[in-house]
């Protein structure tokens, strides 16, 4: 179903995390000086950004959906379907993989397997490592958003529950240690 969303037609709108990272970043910065007890919130968001360095390109740029999340997807009997679409934009099919990979708590093997399926041809090194850091951007995407959904809307104090959850959880945040 994945390669068949990656077939789609492109478009004009282009889609990096790295750049949506940096972005919801800068509108926490904007707005944490208003609540000084998410400063270290903050400086520790902007201190896991530093830590990725946007990997190499194995495959064409694609239309992705960019959020394939277990919130974000249908199945029945009949099919499978994608939902929310906000995220989407041309970019690297590799995203969609490691969304999956990391939404879904896929293991190695399991993700070798879906590697495989969507392309059989990637070496397996290379796009471990790519997807690896990708799972790392899409956590960090997470976080992000949710606390600049709770700056940007203050009695939302669910988006500030949900961020102190996805950060003390190791299966949700790749940086936990």
């Amino acid at each position: 179903m994945i390669a068949k969303a990656h077939r789609l037609p492109k478009g004009q709108h282009s889609y990096c995390v790295f750049a949506i990272i940096n972005h919801y970043l800068s509108e926490i910065g904007d707005l944490v000086a208003e609540q000084n007890i998410l400063v270290c919130e903050y400086a520790y968001l902007q201190r896991l950004y530093k830590t990725l360095t946007p990997p190499p390109l194995l495959l064409p740029l694609v239309l992705c959906h960019n959020d394939i999340n277990p919130m974000n997807t249908l199945m029945n009997h009949h099919g499978l379907w994608f939902i929310d679409w906000e995220y989407s934009g041309v970019g690297d099919p590799l995203f969609d993989l490691a969304v999956v990979a990391k939404s879904h708590n896929l293991t190695t093997a399991q993700t070798a397997l879906l590697v495989n399926a969507y392309c059989p041809s990637l070496p397996d090194d290379e796009s471990f490592q790519v997807i690896e850091v990708y799972k790392k951007a899409y956590g960090l995407r997470e976080m992000v958003w949710l606390l600049l959904k709770h700056l940007m809307t203050p009695s939302d104090t669910e988006s500030l529950q949900g961020y102190f959850q996805f950060k003390e959880t190791p299966s949700l945040n790749p940086f936990y240690s």
